[in-house]
């Protein structure tokens, strides 16, 4: 499994941002330690994702306790991450993609529960980062009760 570090090298990337508690790469809403700090909410399982393949979903632990207890929506600042693999059905192979959502302030971004979200590519380079149409028009059918979180 690739470590953080090293794409971080990979795209240039050495500082960090301190934020919600957690060390988020420059530029990103992607937690640093995302392997030892975030909690697994979905094991590994087929994804819906257009681009196909693998996926488990990961969560800050504060995120992770209000989804566990249904109790929303999830606190602002709170990251959710999708670890999608390309053929990997067990999830321990080698990473496609991170998709990382971000829940903002009340109000940010209403069509969307106020969440944002970003891509990151294995190879360190960060794709999309916002209100992604995509990300919204998918994750709008989850619909609010869930603070729009399709992880089941």
């Amino acid at each position: 499994m690739p470590r953080p570090a090293l794409w971080m090298a990979a795209a240039g990337a050495t500082a960090f941002i301190i934020a919600c508690g957690y060390s988020y790469v420059e530029g990103t809403y992607f937690p640093k330690t995302w392997q030892t700090d975030l909690v697994e909410v979905s094991a590994c399982a087929e994804t819906e994702h257009p681009r196909g393949g693998f996926q488990k979903v990961l969560m800050t632990p504060k995120a992770a306790a209000q989804f566990k207890a249904k109790q929303y929506p999830i606190a602002q600042g709170e990251v959710v991450v999708k670890v999608q693999y390309k053929s990997d059905e067990t999830c321990t192979g080698s990473i496609d993609i991170w998709t990382v959502m971000k829940k903002g302030p009340k109000g940010t971004a209403p069509k969307s529960g106020d969440w944002e979200w970003q891509t990151i590519w294995s190879t360190g380079k960060i794709g999309q980062k916002g209100q992604i149409d995509f990300c919204i028009d998918c994750h709008e059918g989850c619909g609010g009760d869930t603070d729009y979180l399709c992880t089941e």
